[in-house]
């Protein structure tokens, strides 16, 4: 196989195996989105974000990301806070049903993904991690 074939394999399995993990989060929980649940993963992160921060991370408009948080403010996950010295500058972050939420999302993503895993051997799982890990650096 040339290269082109074998990166072209790589990044199906890797977007297959993301769909897999990703179905594996009920979409009832709360209604949520799974790009919603990625901005509460992201927001829980930085702490306190700006609303452009949640805009370049999920590579989506400011506008669409505007949307995305009032949605999820209408659903009392995340609380927004004007900024005393700045009014233009409005900052993000979750509210304790929103982490609660949220980790039982990210809880159900681990335990698909560990049933994943579970089929390798652990050589094979030192190998997939340094492999991840420097693919992650570049």
């Amino acid at each position: 196989m040339t290269d082109s074939i074998i990166s072209e394999k790589i990044t199906t399995a890797i977007f297959s195996l993301g769909r897999l993990i990703r179905k594996a989060v009920p979409e009832n929980i709360q209604g949520l989105s799974v790009l919603q649940i990625e901005a509460l993963r992201f927001i829980r992160g930085g702490g306190k974000v700006l609303m452009r921060d949640v805009a370049d991370y999920l590579y989506i408009t400011p506008p669409s990301a505007t949307s995305l948080v009032d949605d999820l403010v209408k659903k009392g996950l995340v609380e927004r806070l004007g900024d005393p010295k700045d009014r233009r500058v409005t900052k993000i972050f979750l509210t304790i049903k929103g982490k609660k939420i949220l980790e039982k999302s990210l809880q159900k993503k681990l335990e698909n993904f560990r049933k994943r895993v579970e089929i390798l051997s652990a050589k094979e799982k030192e190998a997939l991690l340094k492999i991840l890990e420097k693919m992650a650096k570049i």
